[in-house]
């Protein structure tokens, strides 16, 4: 089985001032990943943004944190502040 792990390059050209290459090199992309049997994304966002585009066999690629164990919404400040974390990484907590 072929698989392949999706970069959107065409999502970096903009910050090169390359905007005018888009439409070759996506299609070169589609081309590219239309050989593997599966291609990973990383996002629901993203698997739906590149079918949208024309891409297929896309699956996303689960991994990182489990969102549902580990999130914002069982955040503890008693904890955080027993821990001496106080407030040192609050601006990356909702």
């Amino acid at each position: 089985m072929k698989i392949a792990y999706f970069t959107d390059f065409c999502s970096y050209l903009k910050y090169h001032n390359h905007n005018t290459l888009e439409h070759a090199i996506e299609k070169y992309l589609k081309w590219f990943y239309s050989f593997s049997d599966k291609t990973l994304v990383p996002l629901k966002h993203s698997l739906k943004r590149l079918k949208r585009r024309g891409y297929k066999n896309l699956v996303i690629w689960s991994r990182g944190i489990d969102t549902s164990r580990f999130n914002a919404g069982f955040k503890s400040t008693e904890l955080r502040s027993r821990l001496g974390a106080g407030v040192k990484f609050a601006y990356l907590l909702p």
